[in-house]
């Protein structure tokens, strides 16, 4: 294998004079328009298409010197680069190991070129020539931003890498990380996971805790705070929430939180202030004037109600303030009282 001592001779036989790299650069690098860059060298987008024929011309022409250049960095370029720079030193050191000088323009220019000749290639419904002859280098180069996504495996990559960083619906994260795990995780650990994938421009954890809760086709409780997925076929645990509600429908009018203590330890045992806590924090319940809990959905409308307003349906200030602040933290307010009023 034949290597020219240096890139400068390589490129005093293709004949590059420096309007053409400027034009490969605009257009490669750039992403500059064929009129665009017509503009700039005040003639005709048609010339400009010319001068990019000629450097594909003489790339056909002049294959049997660049060949062993493009072989020697295809079989020993292995680089996890973040940039062009990182792989230009990386070109530069294979060179240099073979008795081939380059200095860091041409090396750049090399790179250009390598990028341009994938881009210019007339062959595009299939990989083109350089991809297909040195997919590893012509990747690596293509790969430099802005990416050159006529390079097959440069396009895939790039719509990876906009699949890894595309925001997602709440419901998104929390099913991704659960089919990853392959396991029911409590929720405080989906959320922390959620939290370190990034995935959101502004994290809630609330709003994650009520996407598990609001979507039962695709998320279901097997524990205490822990959920799985619904297509693994485990079965639902009544939340303390649903249990107190089912107590509350059947008794038909509020209860205090005594009685409904030693109901709900009836079917499930249950600590007193974990049960007050449900009572006083989650929206879907209201404390009355007579002190006794009822579901929400009872609660006629704060401008109807009058003095005559029974006072077990009407709610306590206290009551009525922190079901504001559930509404701010993401609780869906309205949709737990019309499920409930859909349940009646």
């Amino acid at each position: 294998m034949v290597i020219f001592k240096s890139l400068d001779q390589i490129y005093s036989i293709l004949r590059f004079d420096a309007r053409l790299w400027q034009v490969l650069e605009m257009r490669v690098d750039k992403l500059m328009t064929l009129e665009e860059i017509g503009n700039h060298f005040k003639v005709t987008r048609e010339r400009i298409r010319q001068i990019e024929r000629k450097a594909w011309d003489q790339f056909n022409k002049h294959t049997i010197i660049l060949a062993p250049i493009f072989d020697l960095l295809e079989e020993n370029i292995k680089p996890k680069y973040e940039s062009g720079w990182e792989l230009a030193s990386i070109i530069k050191d294979i060179l240099l190991k073979n008795d081939c000088v380059a200095d860091e323009a041409a090396i750049k220019k090399f790179i250009l070129l390598t990028r341009a000749l994938v881009f210019l290639d007339p062959e595009i419904n299939e990989s083109g020539y350089v991809e297909k002859r040195w997919a590893q280098f012509s990747y690596f180069a293509c790969r430099i931003k802005p990416p050159i996504i006529r390079h097959h495996k440069t396009a895939d990559a790039v719509e990876e890498e906009k699949e890894r960083n595309r925001k997602l619906s709440y419901k998104e994260i929390a099913y991704q990380i659960l089919k990853s795990e392959g396991q029911p995780l409590h929720w405080s650990e989906i959320t922390n996971r959620a939290y370190h994938l990034k995935r959101k421009d502004t994290f809630n954890s609330t709003a994650l805790y009520n996407t598990l809760m609001n979507h039962p086709q695709i998320f279901v409780r097997v524990d205490s705070g822990t959920y799985a997925l619904v297509e693994w076929g485990f079965s639902q645990v009544g939340t303390y929430p649903d249990i107190i509600a089912s107590i509350l429908k059947s008794s038909k009018r509020p209860l205090s939180a005594d009685a409904i203590y030693h109901k709900v330890n009836e079917i499930r045992q249950v600590k007193q202030s974990t049960l007050i806590m449900s009572l006083d924090l989650h929206p879907r319940f209201y404390r009355s004037l007579e002190k006794t809990y009822g579901l929400r959905v009872w609660l006629p409308s704060r401008e109807k109600q009058t003095l005559r307003t029974p006072e077990w349906l009407v709610e306590d200030s206290d009551s009525y303030k922190r079901v504001e602040q559930a509404s701010q933290k993401g609780y869906d307010i309205e949709n737990m009282i019309q499920a409930d009023s859909d349940n009646n």
